[in-house]
């Protein structure tokens, strides 16, 4: 049995910290992913069919998979925008400020994942480039290299804190895939000549950051690396996701404030709006006549614990209500179990689950949000849809004690749900304060408190920024 991460308190921050001190650069890089590996997460996939026979060979298969004809030379690229992971909610934050930076005729050219890529109206048009098409011989020699020199060090640590042999194999495809997606984004960066980046996060992708880091020592010139806030985040948490940024767009100044009180050294802060919330605030339609009310449960990715009791506390206070339909929107990370486990049991059914597709969508659709730490519950009530959060002791957040409405039982959650579906003034007025210190407001309060954000940094950095901001007035 390997390390308990939990069992002997060692969060992500701490093992950042043990890492950066006694251990090589990629390791604390990729420290998110290995302290899932040190949890027992199987992250890879590695108790599935031949994946865990097959692990040795990935960084090869990855290679050949990524043969063909490589980009163009494009050595004036200002602004590299990181569409990774390229799901479709975050194309809804990062395309309008992209967008808005290419109306102003700077020259950004957009990453995502893959060996295929078109161009995506969400981005206005700028031009994709695929990261596996960066690859080469070159590139998959040099990552064979570093693997080898990093060896020692792996060994090292799986010795250091006890690993068993499936996470040694788990952490040498994190270490694989590290070294590949290194590779290819140092080709990227200098076929692209960029000056700046502009992402969410390199928590799943600490290879792109490991070329950052590269890049800069090689050049001995900076390069500015802006974040866009992707979601929500506590400095109650073990950490951000938000190590290797230079300045993070947030989207109020609640965050700005949540990101100052992480411990240690973060990362400069400006409140810019929410790109999404605000397309979301402005094109929202009024909600068509219903039978019954609809009543819409947002899961969330947190602790599994804490996750399964709040979404068994809605079902079972709400679904059985006649007078009611409730519908469960799953996070996309988060476990199926729990919802398959209900329907079998008869509590909900089936097609009161809806996967997929825009969960902001949903938004419009529905009377009420129920939820624990999802923005959307937020969201929801800048545009008019009351929330509620169940069990909020069991969550980092402080939005209870800043005025959302918050209940931890059944009958005093059915209580809350009649109430506010008989007088939904009651519920968007009393978390009125928090929406506005998180979004700035809603509509054009939104914009105002974006436009109003001082840029701090100079060059490229201070150019993102400012497009940043006349995206959310173009969103």
């Amino acid at each position: 049995m390997g390390l308990d991460v939990g069992r002997d308190g060692l969060s992500v921050d701490a093992l950042r910290d043990r890492l950066a001190r006694g251990y090589p650069a990629p390791l604390t890089e990729a420290a998110p992913l290995v302290e899932r590996i040190l949890h027992g997460e199987d992250i890879y996939g590695l108790d599935a069919s031949l994946r865990g026979v097959l692990a040795p060979g990935a960084l090869a298969w990855r290679a050949l998979r990524s043969r063909g004809p490589a980009p163009a030379t494009i050595d004036d690229t200002e602004i590299l925008v990181l569409y990774l992971p390229s799901r479709r909610d975050y194309a809804e934050l990062l395309g309008p400020p992209t967008a808005e930076l290419v109306r102003r005729g700077r020259r950004v050219r957009v990453v995502v994942p893959g060996r295929r890529g078109r161009p995506d109206a969400a981005f206005g048009g700028a031009e994709v480039l695929p990261l596996e098409r960066f690859g080469s011989a070159g590139a998959y020699r040099a990552a064979r290299r570093a693997l080898r020199e990093l060896e020692p060090e792996l060994r090292r640590f799986a010795n250091d804190f006890g690993l068993t042999p499936q996470q040694r194999r788990q952490l040498g495809l994190c270490m694989q895939a590290y070294a590949w997606e290194r590779e290819l984004f140092t080709a990227a960066l200098a076929r692209t000549g960029a000056e700046a980046v502009f992402g969410l996060h390199f928590t799943l992708n600490p290879g792109l950051l490991g070329a950052v880091a590269a890049r800069r020592r090689a050049s001995g010139r900076p390069l500015p690396v802006a974040l866009l806030q992707h979601g929500v985040f506590s400095h109650g948490w073990a950490d951000h996701d938000f190590h290797g940024a230079d300045l993070v767009l947030t989207w109020g100044t609640y965050f700005d404030r949540e990101l100052a009180a992480f411990q240690g050294a973060t990362p400069a802060a400006r409140a810019v709006g929410n790109p999404r919330f605000e397309r979301l605030a402005a094109g929202r339609a009024e909600r068509p006549p219903r039978d019954r009310p609809r009543v819409l449960y947002i899961g969330t990715n947190g602790e599994e614990a804490a996750d399964r009791a709040a979404f068994e506390l809605v079902a079972e206070a709400l679904a059985p209500q006649a007078g009611l339909e409730v519908l469960f929107r799953p996070h996309p990370d988060e476990p199926r179990e729990k919802y398959a486990a209900l329907v079998a049991a008869g509590t909900i059914r089936a097609d009161a689950i809806r996967d997929g597709g825009r969960a902001h969508d949903l938004l419009g659709e529905v009377d009420l949000v129920v939820g624990t730490q999802s923005t959307l519950l937020l969201e929801g009530i800048a545009m008019g849809v009351p929330g509620i959060q169940v069990l909020p002791e069991r969550f980092e957040v402080d939005w209870a004690r800043r005025g959302l409405p918050a209940v931890s039982d059944a009958a005093g959650l059915r209580e809350l749900v009649a109430a506010f579906l008989h007088e939904p003034e009651a519920g968007l007025a009393a978390a009125g304060p928090l929406v506005r210190d998180m979004f700035g407001g809603t509509g054009a309060a939104s914009t105002a408190a974006a436009a109003a954000a001082a840029g701090a940094a100079a060059g490229a950095l201070e150019d993102l920024l400012d497009g940043a901001r006349r995206g959310v007035l173009a969103a």
